[in-house]
């Protein structure tokens, strides 16, 4: 009950009908040396949204560290992605950040307001990055895009496995609400992906 409580009025404080909502975030400069501390030499589960998933006896939670991507399996799901969330990489949803143990990282350049009610450890995906990354793409990066970026910038020598990734965003397993609007591109997605696998970046 504690946890719904504190869900809701996060919500509240986040509505755009709260007349004391506070609208600015100041980027940081940040530092992620203690993020980097906490990642290194560690095997790292990337776990993404595609239905392919389950159709795998998946071994995710064996891994050091499981980083997962907008979204939390619900308990009929753990045979298949796991329970394990070590770190959340999100831009939606942000209900997640209220209040939860695992680090977060917030990805989109959008929203970014979210983090002046946010508990916990959590950290920002440089819009620098977000730039960099929508040039080499040249379209509107998903947040498993942006997700691999980040951990191959900044954890270069980190073994990355990579689960539930086929870049068709009209065929996920964590929801029924399917956007079909998406504003991503698969084809220069998938591109990039395969631009970055290789030795220590690899998919499951």
């Amino acid at each position: 009950m504690s946890n719904y409580i504190e869900n809701l009025m996060f919500r509240i404080k986040t509505s755009k009908y709260n007349p004391l909502l506070k609208t600015e975030y100041e980027e940081k400069n940040e530092n992620y040396k203690k993020l980097i501390k906490f990642c290194e030499n560690k095997t790292i589960a990337l776990v993404g949204g595609s239905k392919n998933i389950i159709k795998k006896n998946n071994k995710i939670d064996d891994y050091d560290l499981v980083i997962r991507v907008n979204s939390l399996p619900e308990k009929h799901m753990y045979e298949f992605v796991g329970k394990r969330c070590d770190i959340l990489m999100l831009s939606r949803n942000p209900i997640y950040l209220a209040n939860q143990n695992f680090i977060k990282i917030w990805m989109s350049p959008k929203l970014r307001y979210f983090l002046n009610y946010a508990k916990g450890d959590f950290y920002t995906y440089p819009i620098s990055m977000w730039e960099n990354l929508y040039r080499i793409m040249n379209s509107r990066p998903s947040t498993g895009a942006m997700a691999l970026h980040f951990l191959t910038q900044k954890l270069p020598y980190n073994k990355i496995d990579l689960f539930g990734f086929n870049h068709k965003f009209t065929d996920v397993w964590y929801t029924k609400n399917i956007d079909k609007n998406h504003p991503h591109n698969s084809n220069n997605e998938k591109k990039y992906f395969e631009s970055i696998t290789g030795h220590l970046v690899n998919y499951i």
